[in-house]
């Protein structure tokens, strides 16, 4: 018998989970950029502080290489300029840095 937490890797990691996830998250998205001359999407996948590295769930990664199979340029990246967050901010909006990490699907 399997643990569940090894069922849960099971799970994430199959085709039919990535599957899913591309049809919801970038299948019309995709399109509907496309057909307004546009020519990538960033999906987002949460933030990390300044300094740390990113690492992105198996799902995401099997997204990355799904869609670059279907012949997209596709990369777990980061989004935009560092940030500290509102509820770690001080009054003088200083706080320790994030940022954004997402994958950018270009086309």
């Amino acid at each position: 018998m399997i643990t569940a937490k090894e069922a849960k890797a099971l799970v994430e990691n199959s085709d039919e989970a990535v599957n899913v996830f591309i049809q919801q998250n970038f299948a019309n998205q995709i399109k509907q950029l496309a057909t307004h001359g546009k020519h990538e999407l960033f999906h987002m996948l949460g933030s990390n502080p300044v300094g740390l590295p990113f690492k992105a769930d198996a799902k995401s990664e099997r997204t990355v290489l799904t869609l670059t199979a279907l012949g997209y340029n596709a990369s777990i990246s980061s989004d935009g300029m560092s940030y500290v967050p509102r509820g770690l901010a001080d009054d003088d909006d200083n706080g320790p840095e994030y940022q954004n990490y997402g994958i950018l699907v270009r086309w």
